[in-house]
């Protein structure tokens, strides 16, 4: 397996909409990061769209898409949330949910018009999304006097760390997020160099 180190989301909310026959098809893509996250979002939706005939979806969590589940709400088997899933797939992105929302305008579409209608109506708001590459990470915690707070911002700024959390006391406390590809250097670094810095080691949270 490669040895993956970052992957493709989007920055915000959008939206696409498709026409066909009277029936409309809205769909809303969000990033998340979090299943709780997705059910909020569609929770809201419905709340939005209560009146709409469907609220078919995607979502995929996870570089590898360890989460992920679609739905066809009701529509034929194969017909929606397939289709949705294919477009988040085609463009290779995670962290992300489509809700396709269908007002249906009296005319049969047939299960080709429905994939049709599915997946360009995805496609649309994925075409209108800023597409952001970012880094896998690693949680860590670090804990440290804080006469050493300056080796460690330094090593922070060199190894591309985020820092999620500080507690500036006298026996300080940082959580940071660590770049994949920088971990063993960092943690390495940490160990050979500033070993002092280190109250009870690093351990992942």
């Amino acid at each position: 397996m490669l040895f993956i180190t970052e992957y493709k989301t989007i920055s915000g909310p959008t939206e696409g909409e498709f026409r066909d026959k009277g029936s409309v098809f809205m769909a809303l893509a969000y990033p998340i990061k979090t299943e709780n996250e997705f059910k909020k979002n569609m929770d809201a939706i419905k709340k939005t769209h209560p009146k709409a005939n469907h609220h078919c979806y995607a979502f995929a969590l996870g570089p590898g898409h360890q989460a992920h589940r679609f739905s066809d709400d009701r529509e034929p088997a194969g017909t929606a949330g397939r289709p949705i899933m294919s477009v988040i797939k085609s463009n290779d992105l995670t962290d992300i949910m489509i809700v396709v929302v269908r007002y249906f305008g009296g005319t049969l579409l047939g299960v080709q018009g429905l994939i049709k209608a599915y997946r360009s109506s995805s496609e649309m708001a994925i075409s209108k999304a800023d597409i952001i590459v970012k880094q896998i990470t690693e949680r860590f915690e670090i804990n440290f006097p804080y006469d050493r707070s300056g080796d460690i911002e330094y090593l922070i700024r060199k190894y591309e760390v985020e820092v999620i959390s500080r507690d500036l006391t006298d026996k300080c406390r940082f959580i940071v997020d660590i770049p994949k590809q920088h971990v063993f250097s960092f943690v390495e670094t940490i160990r050979t160099k500033h070993p002092f810095v280190i109250d009870c080691g690093i351990s992942a949270c």
